[in-house]
């Protein structure tokens, strides 16, 4: 009987440890894969593709959405039910931006002065256009009549504000280059006569 029971106890201590065993594969297990979804996902946030000129491109499609649909929010006096239109529409338009920016030529790198590289801005221009005028007219058609006449306000006002700032950025970079030109004042009007 001593060795039946020491069989025995055997037998629960091996059915244990089998268990430990299984138990700690599924934790190691569980952590792989914890450690892999989380690389995954910091390997979406941190886009390489980002434009580095592009102040907004800091922040992801979905918060500028957000950002955006808060202030015409407030502007528009929208309802519950029109914001969450405006939020799948904001959402899809910056998204769909964003993909837009990312896009890299395809072929070989364009020599300088070959019209390439223009050829693709423009149609990156166009299909910005595009994409902004199909989200204005899903906006449009959420709207009510005072809503729209809000609209039309609130995006003439972001376009005079998007006009001061580049102004103001190619002002900054002619002055840059200013800075080695002599004032016109002290320039000769005629290269006959004198400095005054």
């Amino acid at each position: 009987m001593t060795t039946r029971k020491k069989g025995l106890n055997l037998l629960i201590y091996l059915m244990s440890y089998t268990q430990n065993l299984l138990l700690m594969k599924q934790i190691v297990l569980f952590a792989l894969l914890t450690l892999s979804f989380q690389s995954i996902v910091n390997a979406q946030t941190s886009d390489p593709y980002t434009p580095i000129n592009q102040p907004h491109s800091k922040d992801s499609a979905t918060k500028r959405a957000v950002r955006q649909l808060k202030t015409l929010e407030k502007r528009l006096h929208l309802n519950e039910d029109q914001v969450l239109q405006l939020q799948v529409i904001l959402i899809n338009r910056d998204v769909a931006m964003d993909s837009v920016a990312r896009r890299q030529p395809v072929g070989p790198a364009a020599p300088p002065g070959s019209g390439r590289a223009s050829d693709f801005r423009r149609t990156d221009n166009r299909a910005r256009r595009s994409i902004q005028q199909d989200a204005d007219q899903k906006i449009n058609a959420i709207l009510t009549d005072d809503q729209k006449t809000l609209y039309q306000q609130w995006k003439q006002e972001q376009k005079e504000k998007m006009q001061l700032r580049r102004q103001m950025h190619q002002g900054s970079d002619s002055t840059r280059g200013a800075k080695n030109a002599t004032p016109p004042s002290t320039q000769p009007q005629n290269p006959s006569e004198p400095l005054h």
